[in-house]
């Protein structure tokens, strides 16, 4: 008897097919997705996602902070609180099922989320072009989806030594920076140049600052020339402006994410 494939939503938060392509790609064909753009507001109704398994927030160039003040016509505070009332249905929902529903948000994903929930994103001092080496807090090691991972990629079982656990430097391609958490939220990672790297609400949202799903030939082939096209002036500048990401971080972060939307 066939199997029924977990069936996750992508929010295409900047309307371009790279960036839920590259969420696919890197997941596999062992899902079925679905894909909405979030700045065109083209969402389903919050109280019609219960058939999905996971929801997945993508990057964009757009800052999860701006305001129909600062920038009329703007679709973030929109979208912004749809993503709220979508996690609080989410809470709810997982209260009782026995299949529970995942959230995921990736950079501006994380930052809407945590913005909109009692956090704080703000523009960075330094934007953040390249690899980032993550610093684990003692939390990052309780997670289950991490212990998975750590078993299949590392051959690693707990209790982990902070010290001999495999450094992961993922790629970073931001302009702002979460300042601070929401209140029930719980910190699993930080880097030298930002606070909050990774955070869970619960057993079923994650945020991470961090593109798991990029590789170095999207960002140089695509990502980089489409940032020019739509700002000019868009230079790199170090510290850190490589991309040469390692296979052994995208193996942990690809078996990372795969259990954290399985686990139930």
């Amino acid at each position: 008897m066939a199997t029924t494939k977990r069936l996750i939503c992508i929010f295409d938060c900047e309307d371009h097919a790279g960036f839920p392509n590259m969420i696919k790609d890197f997941l596999g064909d062992a899902y079925e997705y679905e894909v909405f753009q979030a700045p065109k507001l083209l969402l389903p109704p919050v109280d019609e996602t219960s058939r999905y398994d996971c929801f997945i927030l993508t990057g964009s160039l757009t800052s999860a902070h701006e305001t129909e003040k600062e920038i009329p016509g703007t679709w973030v505070q929109k979208f912004g609180q749809y993503v709220k009332d979508l996690t609080s249905l989410i809470i709810d929902r997982n209260r009782t099922a026995t299949k529970k529903q995942k959230l995921i948000g990736i950079c501006f994903g994380q930052q809407i989320i945590a913005h909109y929930l009692g956090g704080k994103c703000e523009k960075a001092e330094q934007p953040r072009h390249g690899i980032e080496k993550l610093k684990f807090e003692p939390q990052f090691y309780e997670v289950k989806a991490v212990r998975t991972a750590a078993k299949e990629v590392f051959g690693m079982s707990p209790p982990f030594d902070e010290l001999l656990f495999p450094s992961i430097e993922p790629i970073e391609f931001r302009s702002d920076y979460l300042s601070q958490i929401p209140p029930s939220a719980t910190l699993l990672a930080k880097s030298k140049y930002s606070p909050a790297e990774a955070f869970t609400i619960g057993d079923d949202i994650l945020g991470v600052q961090f593109h798991p799903e990029f590789t170095k030939e999207f960002v140089l082939r695509d990502l980089l020339p489409y940032k020019k096209s739509k700002d000019p002036s868009f230079e790199l500048h170090a510290p850190e402006t490589s991309f040469d990401v390692t296979k052994s971080t995208q193996m942990f972060m690809q078996s990372f994410l795969r259990a954290f939307i399985e686990d139930n």
